[in-house]
């Protein structure tokens, strides 16, 4: 695991496994409850993730992407949709 940052009512946990970077989207559990899964969100492909932004309220999520043979790019995430 590499960090774990909290937008939209949600955890976003940024990992490494086989040389790549991936994040996966848990619920923000209620009191007394465990968190739930929701989905890994898609990576243009493998790479690196860089600088995460965006706010506790936003439905919005900002990225960085860098891979060999892709050029560092922003990159956003609704996180209602997942797209």
């Amino acid at each position: 695991m590499s960090a774990i940052r909290c937008f939209n009512n949600k955890f976003l946990v940024t990992y490494m496994i086989n040389a790549s970077d991936s994040m996966m989207l848990f619920d923000m559990p209620k009191e007394q409850e465990k968190s739930k899964f929701l989905t890994n969100l898609d990576l243009p492909g493998i790479g690196t993730i860089g600088k995460v932004n965006g706010a506790w309220d936003e439905k919005d999520l900002f990225y960085g992407f860098t891979s060999f043979s892709h050029p560092m790019t922003a990159m956003k995430v609704d996180l209602e949709t997942y797209a």
